[in-house]
């Protein structure tokens, strides 16, 4: 059986505000790619969930590196992939989510 995708609203705005920034100070063209690399690491999640690495404050939330300085963090049942969270590496790493 195939888990369906979701994505919260707080990782949706989290997107949003990341391309924006990506595509007003840096290119368009690097925003695409980010949102490109997002789904492409998704759908992975959905087919093979358990490939993510373990969140090091909550074992049963997993994130996966999107680029070099991007977490997107996931949980995961039988039935669905809900994806909760992206977080930049730069920043400090007391604010990860989780």
């Amino acid at each position: 059986m195939e888990r369906s995708l979701n994505y919260s609203k707080r990782v949706l705005q989290q997107i949003k505000e990341t391309l924006a920034y990506i595509d007003e100070n840096l290119t368009s063209k690097g925003a695409d790619d980010l949102l490109e690399e997002i789904e492409e690491k998704m759908k992975r999640a959905k087919s093979h969930p358990e490939s993510g690495k373990f969140s090091s404050k909550n074992r049963n939330i997993r994130y996966i590196l999107i680029g070099r300085h991007r977490r997107l963090y996931y949980r995961y049942s039988d039935r669905r992939v809900t994806v909760l969270a992206l977080f930049d590496t730069r920043q400090d790493p007391r604010k990860q989510p989780f």
